[in-house]
């Protein structure tokens, strides 16, 4: 889940850090003895405020006393956007957000919150699709929903239609269009029956253990990559020639990186041309990847 909400906090611009691996895990096991936690609870509240116009608020916490006062607020502004999680805007003021689960929901609510917000104002009649109010680009998500919405040919919703209709109408959209194209134009999904909660937060722990276990590989790879290039600078031939050998290689090197992301959305809607498995070493492949060095054969290593 880490990983998912950093990404969003990402896109909707959080400017105040925890964005590397295991700093929003801390802030949230530390709850409401975090500043960073509750930093980013009011953040998530005054741009949810800024777009929605609320009559609640949530303030800053200058001191250990404001808590109390934070929690009141906090309830009370949840309950005027329609949270509908009891645990979030009960009343049982001892046991408020002493769950870390409770806490996680608190974030993942508000920023989809956040996100759908900007997403209606974004599509409210006459107002700009380039650019917000503040003057902000608007992020990747805002971004491809726009592409969406132009691509099926929907016109714009207005802010009073609520975030479920909206993307229920782009759905039997979606489907209508998926009837009038050729039948193999697309392969079947992957995952061909809707899926209960319990199933979903599996499916998504699932997702984060491949992850991990593919960022150690990357990581892996990624240092034999370093590891080779530094060997070739060992021979006498590419002495004189170090800075343009680096040069070449970070152009290549500088985009990769050791975790390479993929959200619950992405597993959600692959399909089933995914299960094709294609040989690294058929002739097709190999006429395009060898190379004279393959012919080059090791010389005898000497014992010390």
């Amino acid at each position: 889940m880490e990983a998912e909400l950093q990404d969003s906090l990402g896109d909707l611009g959080y400017p105040n850090g925890l964005m590397e691996e295991g700093e929003l895990e801390k802030a949230v096991r530390e709850g409401l003895t975090s500043k960073s936690y509750i930093g980013l609870v009011i953040w998530l509240g005054e741009q949810l405020d800024r777009v929605c116009k609320l009559e609640e608020k949530v303030h800053p916490v200058r001191e250990d006393a404001d808590l109390e006062g934070f929690q009141i607020e906090l309830r009370s502004f949840l309950r005027e956007i329609g949270c509908p999680h009891g645990t979030l805007t009960g009343d049982d003021e001892g046991k408020y957000l002493e769950e870390e689960k409770t806490r996680w929901r608190l974030i993942d609510f508000l920023v989809s919150e956040l996100a759908s917000a900007r997403i209606l104002a974004i599509c409210q009649p006459g107002a700009p699709v380039k650019r917000q109010k503040s003057g902000v680009d608007l992020s990747p998500a805002e971004e491809s929903f726009q592409r969406v919405l132009k691509c099926v040919d929907l016109s714009q919703p207005s802010l009073s239609v609520p975030t479920a209709t909206i993307f229920k109408t782009l759905e039997t959209k979606i489907k209508k269009l998926q009837d009038e194209v050729p039948p193999q134009h697309l392969s079947s999904p992957l995952i061909v029956s809707p899926l209960q909660p319990h199933q979903l937060e599996k499916l998504g722990e699932m997702n984060k253990q491949m992850e991990e276990e593919y960022c150690v590989r990357r990581r892996m790879l990624l240092k034999r990559a370093d590891v080779t290039v530094q060997s070739l600078k060992w021979s006498n031939r590419t002495k004189d020639k170090e800075g343009a050998l680096q040069e070449v290689y970070e152009k290549q090197r500088l985009p990769l990186r050791e975790r390479c992301r993929v959200s619950l959305a992405q597993v959600m809607g692959a399909r089933k041309d995914l299960m094709n498995v294609v040989k690294t070493s058929n002739d097709a492949v190999r006429s395009r990847t060898k190379t004279p060095i393959n012919k080059v054969l090791i010389g005898r290593v000497m014992r010390v």
